[in-house]
């Protein structure tokens, strides 16, 4: 009998021992990312750039001498992204390595482009939430040009419970 119930711990704790596994954890490796935004005409530094990057991490802004520094970042190759008002959006890649600080310098191009933004499109009719009203829908919005090249707009409409989308252009702001 004492053989029967050894033989049966035996084997139970075999089956512990054979049936658990470890869950390992990835640890993730860090780096750092530092850079300047500079006026690629000029070479003078610009301040108030915003920075990110794709894989998406920490959004900055640069300092007064263009500078700025991520100091924590997961070990990737990122594309690092530089918007500025009146500037094209430029991008630079870059490999974070472990345990290092990444240096990476944009220069952003001054945009050609005058048209500004027009102004978030302003629905007039008809009124949000109306019932029974016919299917004439009209929005308006602003919008500048410095040039003399003609202006049309994408105006995108979702709707809010099928999420079906339909795009219209259209050559006016209204």
């Amino acid at each position: 009998m004492k053989k029967i119930h050894f033989l049966i711990l035996t084997l139970i704790v075999a089956t512990a021992f054979t049936s658990c596994s470890e869950d390992t954890i990835d640890i993730e490796l860090k780096g750092a990312l530092m850079g300047t935004v500079t006026d690629e005409e000029t070479g003078d530094p610009l301040e108030g750039v915003t920075i990110t990057t794709n894989p998406a991490s920490t959004t900055v802004i640069t300092e007064a001498d263009g500078t700025f520094f991520i100091p924590v970042i997961t070990v990737d190759d990122y594309s690092v992204q530089a918007e500025l008002d009146d500037y094209q959006t430029g991008f630079e890649p870059i490999a974070i390595t472990e345990n290092t600080t990444s240096v990476v310098i944009i220069e952003l191009r001054i945009s050609q482009g005058n048209n500004l933004p027009p102004s978030i499109p302003e629905l007039i009719n008809p009124e949000d939430n109306a019932v029974d009203v016919p299917l004439e829908v009209d929005f308006l919005w602003t919008s500048s040009s410095n040039d003399d090249d003609d202006i049309t707009y994408t105006l995108e409409l979702r709707n809010g419970a099928t999420s079906e989308l339909q795009e219209f252009e259209v050559a006016q702001d209204t």
